[in-house]
């Protein structure tokens, strides 16, 4: 929301760094918990992988990330 507001729109590109679906738990919750220490092996693999996205949106442009880095 910080966000949105500084900008003064919705409109913007950003990068979200998922381990595991969030469950029936509600998704602000979910986003800004802590991680459970099962999940803890999933986080170093997470950010490695958040890295490679970040580089190749610098170097080829949020679209071309978007079609490599996201699930589907």
């Amino acid at each position: 929301a910080d966000i949105q507001q500084a900008l003064a729109t919705a409109r913007y590109a950003r990068l979200r760094i998922g381990i595991d679906p969030p469950g029936r738990i509600p998704q602000a919750d979910y986003v800004l918990g802590r991680f459970r220490p099962d999940q803890w092996e999933m986080v170093d693999p997470a950010i490695d992988k958040a890295c490679d996205a970040v580089e190749c949106w610098l170097r080829e442009g949020a679209e071309k990330s978007m079609t490599k880095f996201n699930a589907g």
